[in-house]
C-alpha cells in the first residue's frame, strides 16, 4: 500500500496526498511537475487567503494523472472548500467509482451532503 498524507481543515474536509501516486500503465508524467502541483495545492489549501488557488493546482495534478482516483479526490475536496459544491461532489463520486477503497470520498461526501441537509 502506498503512503498517504491526510490533511484536515476547519470545515472537516480531508485532503489525501499520496507520496507516490503513479499507476502502472499510466502515461509518462513529469514527476517534478506533478509533485510541485501537489505541494502547491496543499500549501494553498491550508491558507484561507489562497484556497481558491488550490483548485488550480490540484486540477493540474489531475490533468497529469487523469486515471488517479487520489488526484481526483484532492481536486474534489478543493472544489468543496471553495464553495463549488456540485462540482466537488461530482469529482468525489467519480473518484469513489474509480476506487471505492478510498475512505476519504465517503467521508467528504457525507460532510457535503450534511452541509446541504441532504441525508
Amino acid at each position: 500500500m502506498k503512503p498517504v498524507w491526510v490533511l484536515g481543515g476547519a470545515a472537516g474536509l480531508a485532503i489525501v496526498l499520496t507520496v507516490s501516486g503513479f499507476q502502472s500503465g499510466a502515461p509518462s508524467v513529469n514527476e517534478d511537475a506533478l509533485q510541485q502541483a501537489r505541494n502547491l495545492g496543499k500549501a494553498f489549501y491550508e491558507n484561507p487567503t489562497t484556497q481558491a488557488q488550490s483548485v488550480d493546482q490540484f486540477k493540474k495534478a489531475l490533468d497529469m494523472m487523469p486515471n488517479s482516483a487520489r488526484e481526483r479526490v484532492n481536486y474534489g475536496i478543493a472544489l468543496l472548500r471553495n464553495a463549488k459544491t456540485k462540482e466537488g461532489i461530482e469529482e468525489l463520486l467519480k473518484a469513489q467509482k474509480q476506487d471505492p477503497s478510498i475512505p476519504h470520498t465517503w467521508f467528504n461526501l457525507a460532510i457535503a451532503y450534511k452541509k446541504d441537509s441532504e441525508f
